[in-house]
């Protein structure tokens, strides 16, 4: 995974994914921070999605996972019900997958007027770190397995991946191989029983009043392993003895 993919998965996050969003923020967070409590519930959670333990089991560190473009009155918000809820808040952790930087220092500012230091984890901070660790770079891959790339294989930008048989012909030639690898003797190259295969297979209509001109036979063994060198595949296929009179 790149950072490029990363990024897109982070951009394209949308409020409907906020679960996906807050299992990749709290990855992130657990490995610097051991003590962290996810708290959601039912009945709320009373303006924070996480908090710090504490001993004396008071809130003093809360955490807040947003994908709202509009950060500043979601902060006020958060604040306004964190001071409802506990009066004991000294810092907010805000994670977002938006773009902040230099923005947030009013809004900073706001929040220590209230007694209340706020650290933003925006979309920066999520990209320089996803390769720290392996824990991180894990939560960064499946965001990007559930975001990115269905978006990227939907605009036929990356290509799923092609399933093993995509046709008739070549589930018959897997049908041949594994029929002709009983009967062969274990002294006889596995790559010759396979081309050998592959001809019953290109040769399984024919009959001898139906025959099959030998280039036709060369062209379907080629269309079965569309990946190979054909000029290979043809000296391959010329040089098998197979006692067929349908190839002619």
């Amino acid at each position: 995974m790149n950072r490029k993919l990363f990024e897109l998965a982070l951009d394209k996050t949308r409020p409907s994914d906020w679960e996906y969003f807050e299992e990749l923020s709290s990855g992130f967070l657990a490995s610097e921070l051991p003590s962290l409590r996810t708290m959601a519930s039912p009945s709320g959670d009373g303006g924070r999605d996480s908090e710090l333990f504490s001993s004396d089991g008071s809130t003093y560190v809360a955490v807040q996972y947003s994908v709202s473009k509009d950060f500043d009155p979601k902060v006020m918000r958060t604040i306004k019900r964190l001071e409802e809820n506990f009066d004991q808040i000294r810092v907010l952790i805000y994670c977002t997958n938006q773009q902040i930087g230099a923005k947030g220092d009013t809004l900073k500012q706001k929040c220590l007027g209230k007694g209340i230091s706020l650290d933003i984890r925006d979309k920066s901070w999520f990209l320089e770190r996803y390769e720290l660790d392996d824990n991180k770079y894990n939560c960064a891959s499946q965001l990007v397995d559930v975001i990115a790339r269905p978006l990227l294989e939907s605009e036929s930008i990356i290509e799923k991946s092609r399933p093993a048989l995509t046709s008739i012909e070549s589930k018959a030639a897997l049908t041949y191989l594994g029929m002709q690898w009983e009967d062969e003797n274990t002294d006889k190259g596995l790559t010759k029983i396979a081309f050998e295969s592959l001809v019953r297979a290109a040769l399984r209509n024919t009959s001898s009043e139906n025959r099959m001109a030998r280039d036709n036979v060369h062209k379907k063994v080629v269309e079965f392993i569309p990946s190979s060198d054909p000029p290979c595949v043809r000296i391959v296929v010329a040089s098998i003895n197979l006692q067929i009179n349908r190839a002619r």
